[in-house]
């Protein structure tokens, strides 16, 4: 779809899950078609969302039901009605391959870009990253990894069924091969809503490799849980 937005000439109701593969292509469609649309995200994995695992689950049939009466047979229904993304919004969690529920709740953003949502960039400095106020921040000197072979086996399933071991698992296993940037403390809450993205500038020494960034929410323990990743063949 992303090599020609304009050719979706239909009304679109895109749906995924945070523990699914596809949750980037919801947020995409909503910002980048011209057709009626509307999105929904819950904490799911690769599941119609009324068998949705992690839950909780919701009554998916009806809403497509309500969706199809409107634009196939012009009931006015509502379903149009109310915030074009409705998702999830996750608690912390400790990690584990895999959920019964997912604490958190609905919310909705009126459309994408979100007037609710404020975009932040946080430098990376060695090994650190630092407060979005320092915008300017000196990026150190060049930093060098070569991360074994065994780096991924925490991952989990890139879409995932929600069946032990598809959820990624503590990234402590996974921190010991890579290289870490960990912020202070957080002082207040933080919630995330989107696909953050990553700037890197470096040089690789072989003819085939790869990268991987990961955005982790670390417990006061210690216990590290995977809140987003990309890869990226180079």
């Amino acid at each position: 779809v992303c090599e020609d937005y304009g050719a979706v000439r239909v009304p679109v109701l895109a749906s995924s899950g945070w523990a699914d593969g596809y949750s980037n292509a919801v947020t995409r469609l909503l910002e980048h078609l011209d057709v009626p649309r509307k999105g929904l995200v819950g904490p799911w994995s690769h599941k119609f969302p009324h068998l949705g695992e992690p839950g909780p689950a919701i009554g998916y049939l009806q809403e497509v039901v309500r969706w199809w009466d409107h634009w196939l047979k012009g009931e006015e229904n509502g379903v149009m009605d109310g915030p074009m993304l409705k998702s999830w919004m996750q608690e912390s969690a400790p990690p584990s391959t895999s959920y019964e529920e997912r604490p958190g709740r609905w919310v909705g953003e009126p459309s994408l870009p979100s007037p609710q949502v404020e975009p932040r960039v946080h430098p990376l400095t060695a090994h650190r990253i630092e407060e979005a106020e320092a915008a300017d921040g000196a990026p150190g000197d060049w930093l060098t990894v070569s991360s074994p072979l065994s780096v991924g086996q925490y991952a989990g399933k890139w879409a995932s069924y929600n069946a032990p071991p598809d959820l990624p698992y503590d990234q402590r296993e996974e921190d010991g091969g890579s290289l870490v940037f960990d912020s202070a403390v957080l002082a207040e809450r933080l919630e995330i809503l989107g696909a953050p993205t990553v700037e890197l500038e470096f040089t690789v020494d072989r003819p085939v490799a790869q990268v991987a960034a990961r955005l982790s929410d670390v417990a006061p323990g210690g216990a590290s849980t995977r809140v987003s990743y990309g890869i990226l063949n180079l």
